[in-house]
């Protein structure tokens, strides 16, 4: 076990952290639920998508939150639930792999630099947003399966909410697509 020193006197344990991740999780969901229930907003949070994919590593972290609402859609959807879970285990599996490619691929040129003493702020930026991808997928994927399986609600309206996700995560995909254009 590890702690992390961010301000004097505290640390941030294993327990924290768990209790930080569930916060952040549940306030994802709360503000899913208010854009997937209400179609009307779908539309209405474009320019605050648009906005985030305009910041300089917007692309690549929203194209992520863009795959997992789409993902948690379409495993939600499915009517097979040998097909689901399959669908769940690999897309875990696939994103682990991804993940770990992109560590690697940030990582050992960054490990150059530094030996080199040639590492710059955009390189360590880099690498800072690399190791953050899992926890964007993993708090994003599950707020959007909190969302879709919250039995307070009809299945119909759980069905509704799994559509207006995708709808969502293809928008995002979208903005995301027309910013790598035209750069």
């Amino acid at each position: 076990s590890y702690a992390l020193y961010f301000i004097p006197n505290t640390f941030l344990t294993d327990g924290l952290k768990k209790e930080f991740q569930r916060r952040r999780t549940l306030r994802l969901a709360q503000r899913l639920i208010c854009i997937v229930d209400d179609e009307g907003r779908l539309e209405a949070v474009l320019p605050a998508i648009r906005d985030a994919v305009s910041t300089r590593m917007g692309p690549k972290l929203m194209s992520i939150v863009a795959q997992q609402y789409i993902a948690a859609a379409r495993q939600h959807l499915s009517g097979s639930l040998f097909l689901r879970q399959l669908d769940i285990f690999a897309t875990s599996k696939w994103s682990r792999l991804v993940q770990m490619a992109d560590v690697t691929a940030v990582g050992i040129p960054a490990a150059l630099k530094a030996a080199r003493s040639t590492l710059k702020e955009d390189d360590q930026v880099d690498i800072l947003v690399t190791l953050c991808e899992g926890d964007v997928q993993r708090t994003v994927l599950r707020a959007s399966r909190l969302i879709l399986y919250d039995t307070s609600v009809t299945s119909e309206k759980r069905r509704k909410r799994a559509e207006n996700l995708s709808i969502l995560g293809k928008m995002v995909e979208g903005v995301c697509r027309m910013a790598r254009s035209s750069e």
